[in-house]
Protein backbone atom coordinates (compact mmCIF):
# COMPACT_ATOMS: atom_id res chain seq x y z
CA UNK A 1 0.00 0.00 0.00
CA UNK A 2 1.33 3.36 -0.83
CA UNK A 3 1.67 6.04 1.43
CA UNK A 4 0.10 8.56 -0.02
CA UNK A 5 -3.26 6.58 -0.28
CA UNK A 6 -2.56 5.87 3.74
CA UNK A 7 -5.65 8.00 5.58
CA UNK A 8 -8.28 7.73 2.91
CA UNK A 9 -11.48 7.65 5.37
CA UNK A 10 -14.10 4.91 3.68
CA UNK A 11 -18.46 5.87 4.82
CA UNK A 12 -20.76 4.49 2.59
CA UNK A 13 -23.45 4.53 5.54
CA UNK A 14 -26.81 5.15 5.36
CA UNK A 15 -26.85 8.68 6.40
CA UNK A 16 -23.01 9.62 5.00
CA UNK A 17 -24.16 11.75 2.44
CA UNK A 18 -26.32 13.87 4.32
CA UNK A 19 -23.52 13.50 7.87
CA UNK A 20 -21.46 15.24 5.26
CA UNK A 21 -23.40 17.83 3.63
CA UNK A 22 -23.70 19.14 7.39
CA UNK A 23 -20.49 19.19 8.55
CA UNK A 24 -19.37 21.08 5.21
CA UNK A 25 -21.76 23.65 6.07
CA UNK A 26 -21.15 23.94 9.93
CA UNK A 27 -16.88 24.05 9.51
CA UNK A 28 -17.05 27.79 7.95
CA UNK A 29 -19.51 28.79 11.29
CA UNK A 30 -17.41 28.16 13.90
CA UNK A 31 -16.22 30.99 15.74
CA UNK A 32 -12.61 31.36 16.26
CA UNK A 33 -12.26 30.94 19.72
CA UNK A 34 -13.86 26.98 19.40
CA UNK A 35 -11.06 25.07 18.55
CA UNK A 36 -10.51 21.27 17.35
CA UNK A 37 -9.19 20.56 20.88
CA UNK A 38 -12.19 21.88 22.63
CA UNK A 39 -14.55 19.68 20.32
CA UNK A 40 -12.22 17.01 21.17
CA UNK A 41 -12.68 17.70 25.12
CA UNK A 42 -16.57 18.42 24.50
CA UNK A 43 -16.92 14.98 22.98
CA UNK A 44 -15.11 13.43 26.11
CA UNK A 45 -16.96 15.23 28.59
CA UNK A 46 -20.28 14.35 27.05
CA UNK A 47 -19.47 10.58 27.49
CA UNK A 48 -19.07 10.90 31.16
CA UNK A 49 -22.42 13.20 31.51
CA UNK A 50 -24.19 9.87 29.17
CA UNK A 51 -22.91 7.66 32.31
CA UNK A 52 -23.81 9.82 34.58
CA UNK A 53 -27.03 10.21 33.55
CA UNK A 54 -27.84 6.71 32.89
CA UNK A 55 -26.76 6.25 36.50
CA UNK A 56 -29.42 9.00 37.45
CA UNK A 57 -31.66 7.16 35.20
CA UNK A 58 -32.67 4.69 38.46
CA UNK A 59 -34.15 7.72 39.95
CA UNK A 60 -35.78 9.31 37.45
CA UNK A 61 -36.18 7.95 33.99
CA UNK A 62 -36.45 11.78 32.39
CA UNK A 63 -32.65 10.93 32.75
CA UNK A 64 -32.69 8.62 29.79
CA UNK A 65 -33.31 12.19 27.25
CA UNK A 66 -30.46 13.72 28.87
CA UNK A 67 -28.48 10.44 28.27
CA UNK A 68 -29.40 11.01 24.52
CA UNK A 69 -29.17 14.40 24.68
CA UNK A 70 -25.29 14.64 25.24
CA UNK A 71 -25.15 11.38 22.95
CA UNK A 72 -26.10 14.10 20.23
CA UNK A 73 -23.10 16.62 21.70
CA UNK A 74 -21.05 14.06 21.50
CA UNK A 75 -21.91 13.15 18.23
CA UNK A 76 -21.80 16.95 17.07
CA UNK A 77 -18.20 17.05 18.38
CA UNK A 78 -16.53 14.30 17.43
CA UNK A 79 -17.79 14.58 14.51
CA UNK A 80 -16.22 18.44 13.81
CA UNK A 81 -12.80 18.39 15.47
CA UNK A 82 -11.14 16.62 12.99
CA UNK A 83 -12.69 18.27 10.08
CA UNK A 84 -12.27 21.55 11.74
CA UNK A 85 -8.85 21.10 12.46
CA UNK A 86 -8.48 20.33 8.38
CA UNK A 87 -10.75 22.99 7.14
CA UNK A 88 -8.63 25.84 9.43
CA UNK A 89 -5.07 23.80 7.59
CA UNK A 90 -3.85 22.92 11.45
CA UNK A 91 -4.34 18.94 10.93
CA UNK A 92 -2.15 16.68 13.43
CA UNK A 93 -3.27 13.45 11.64
CA UNK A 94 -1.18 11.20 13.79
CA UNK A 95 -2.25 13.05 17.27
CA UNK A 96 -5.88 12.91 15.81
CA UNK A 97 -6.32 9.67 15.00
CA UNK A 98 -4.84 8.44 18.15
CA UNK A 99 -6.68 10.51 20.59
CA UNK A 100 -9.63 10.51 18.45
CA UNK A 101 -9.66 6.21 18.87
CA UNK A 102 -8.56 6.77 22.42
CA UNK A 103 -11.40 9.05 23.33
CA UNK A 104 -13.70 7.11 20.77
CA UNK A 105 -13.62 3.89 23.11
CA UNK A 106 -13.85 5.82 26.34
CA UNK A 107 -17.22 7.01 25.52
CA UNK A 108 -17.87 3.52 24.01
CA UNK A 109 -17.10 2.05 27.54
CA UNK A 110 -18.90 5.12 29.67
CA UNK A 111 -22.68 3.87 27.29
CA UNK A 112 -22.21 0.09 27.89
CA UNK A 113 -20.93 0.84 31.50
CA UNK A 114 -24.05 3.35 31.98
CA UNK A 115 -26.70 0.75 30.63
CA UNK A 116 -25.59 -1.61 33.12
CA UNK A 117 -25.85 0.81 35.90
CA UNK A 118 -28.85 1.54 34.94
CA UNK A 119 -29.87 -2.30 35.28
CA UNK A 120 -29.93 -3.80 31.72
CA UNK A 121 -29.16 -7.03 31.50
CA UNK A 122 -25.37 -7.91 32.12
CA UNK A 123 -25.17 -10.86 29.40
CA UNK A 124 -27.16 -8.69 26.87
CA UNK A 125 -24.47 -5.50 27.44
CA UNK A 126 -21.03 -7.79 27.36
CA UNK A 127 -22.24 -9.30 24.52
CA UNK A 128 -23.16 -6.14 22.34
CA UNK A 129 -19.66 -4.63 23.87
CA UNK A 130 -17.67 -7.32 23.08
CA UNK A 131 -19.25 -7.60 19.29
CA UNK A 132 -19.22 -4.34 19.27
CA UNK A 133 -15.18 -3.93 20.25
CA UNK A 134 -13.92 -6.38 17.57
CA UNK A 135 -15.42 -4.36 14.88
CA UNK A 136 -13.81 -1.53 16.03
CA UNK A 137 -10.64 -3.62 16.32
CA UNK A 138 -10.67 -4.62 12.63
CA UNK A 139 -11.33 -1.16 11.82
CA UNK A 140 -8.07 -0.22 13.44
CA UNK A 141 -6.03 -3.13 12.18
CA UNK A 142 -7.43 -1.74 8.34
CA UNK A 143 -6.01 1.40 8.69
CA UNK A 144 -2.52 0.21 9.56
CA UNK A 145 -2.36 -2.84 6.99
CA UNK A 146 -4.62 -1.23 4.18
CA UNK A 147 -3.88 2.38 4.98
CA UNK A 148 -7.53 3.51 5.34
CA UNK A 149 -9.80 4.28 7.96
CA UNK A 150 -12.83 2.53 8.02
CA UNK A 151 -15.82 4.41 9.10
CA UNK A 152 -18.23 1.84 8.40
CA UNK A 153 -19.46 -1.54 7.59
CA UNK A 154 -22.14 -2.28 5.47
CA UNK A 155 -24.63 0.71 5.95
CA UNK A 156 -23.53 1.41 9.58
CA UNK A 157 -21.43 3.61 10.73
CA UNK A 158 -20.93 5.28 14.25
CA UNK A 159 -23.78 7.56 14.05
CA UNK A 160 -26.35 4.49 12.94
CA UNK A 161 -24.96 3.25 16.29
CA UNK A 162 -25.89 6.65 18.32
CA UNK A 163 -29.36 6.54 16.95
CA UNK A 164 -29.66 2.86 17.85
CA UNK A 165 -28.78 3.86 21.34
CA UNK A 166 -30.81 6.39 21.60
CA UNK A 167 -33.97 4.13 20.15
CA UNK A 168 -32.74 2.12 23.05
CA UNK A 169 -33.17 4.51 25.90
CA UNK A 170 -36.77 5.14 24.46
CA UNK A 171 -37.51 1.55 24.84
CA UNK A 172 -36.14 1.71 28.90
CA UNK A 173 -37.90 4.77 29.09
CA UNK A 174 -41.21 2.94 28.12
CA UNK A 175 -39.92 0.28 30.31
CA UNK A 176 -39.88 -2.13 27.89
CA UNK A 177 -36.53 -3.23 29.03
CA UNK A 178 -37.19 -6.81 27.76
CA UNK A 179 -37.25 -5.76 24.01
CA UNK A 180 -34.22 -3.59 24.48
CA UNK A 181 -32.43 -6.78 25.61
CA UNK A 182 -33.79 -9.39 22.69
CA UNK A 183 -32.37 -6.47 20.36
CA UNK A 184 -28.96 -6.37 21.81
CA UNK A 185 -28.93 -9.87 21.50
CA UNK A 186 -29.65 -9.94 17.51
CA UNK A 187 -27.51 -6.58 17.10
CA UNK A 188 -24.94 -8.68 18.48
CA UNK A 189 -24.97 -11.51 16.50
CA UNK A 190 -25.39 -9.58 13.58
CA UNK A 191 -22.03 -7.42 14.48
CA UNK A 192 -20.04 -10.99 15.12
CA UNK A 193 -21.39 -12.04 11.57
CA UNK A 194 -20.72 -8.72 10.03
CA UNK A 195 -17.12 -9.25 11.96
CA UNK A 196 -16.34 -12.56 10.64
CA UNK A 197 -16.90 -12.11 6.60
CA UNK A 198 -14.80 -8.39 7.13
CA UNK A 199 -12.28 -10.48 9.02
CA UNK A 200 -12.42 -13.65 5.78
CA UNK A 201 -12.65 -10.49 3.02
CA UNK A 202 -9.98 -8.59 4.10
CA UNK A 203 -7.25 -11.07 4.86
CA UNK A 204 -8.13 -12.15 1.55
CA UNK A 205 -7.41 -9.19 0.07
CA UNK A 206 -4.15 -8.50 2.06
CA UNK A 207 -3.10 -12.05 1.12
CA UNK A 208 -3.61 -10.91 -2.82
CA UNK A 209 -1.78 -7.78 -2.47
CA UNK A 210 1.34 -9.59 -0.45
CA UNK A 211 1.48 -11.77 -3.09
CA UNK A 212 1.08 -9.40 -5.68
CA UNK A 213 4.09 -6.86 -3.99
CA UNK A 214 6.18 -9.06 -2.37
CA UNK A 215 6.42 -12.56 -4.50
CA UNK A 216 8.54 -11.54 -7.32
Amino acid sequence: MKQKEKGKRINTSILSNVERKFINWMLPKFPNWITPDILTLTAFLSGILILTSYYLSNYGKYFLFIASFFIIVHWFADSHDGGLARFRKTPRPNYGYYIDHVLDMATVFFIFLGLLLYGLDFKAVFLLFSAFTILSYHSILCYQTKGHLQLSFGKISPTEARIFIILINLLLFFALDKYAVIVFYLASIIIFILSIYQIIYTARQLDQLDRKEYWR
